[in-house]
């Protein structure tokens, strides 16, 4: 029997920042910075932040192998299935879940208990 998938460190640090700041939690976009020197971010641009594959330009945080807010491209390589975090079946992604109708800490939740859905490695 195959051994089932688990968080690496990357993705382990991520679900814990779910849990710890759902307060940085913003929609439909990777992330902003705001006037206090904090920052919101969806949950997958907290994971491009995590992973140090974000950077801030004049206050969005974008992907540093995409320079463009609206796409994270470095999905491959944190082990996502797509952009937006599709899972397995693709009937939704960590996008939506973040833009729609999940918690930081619902969704932190959601990937523990489905981490082969959502994940292709651990990172």
């Amino acid at each position: 029997m195959p051994q089932k998938l688990k968080p690496g460190p990357i993705q382990r640090k991520w679900l814990n920042s779910l849990r710890n700041y759902p307060d940085r939690q913003m929609k439909e976009k990777l992330g902003e910075m705001q006037p206090d020197g904090t920052y919101r971010a969806c949950c997958l641009g907290e994971l491009c932040l995590i992973a140090g594959l974000g950077v801030w330009h004049n206050g969005t945080l974008i992907d540093q192998n995409r320079g463009y807010s609206g796409l994270f491209s470095s999905f491959e390589q944190l082990g996502l299935r797509s952009a937006a975090g599709h899972l397995e079946n693709k009937e939704t992604s960590l996008s939506a879940m973040n833009d729609k109708y999940k918690t930081w800490p619902e969704i932190a939740d959601f990937v523990e208990a489905n981490f082969d859905k959502v994940f292709t490695k651990s990172y």
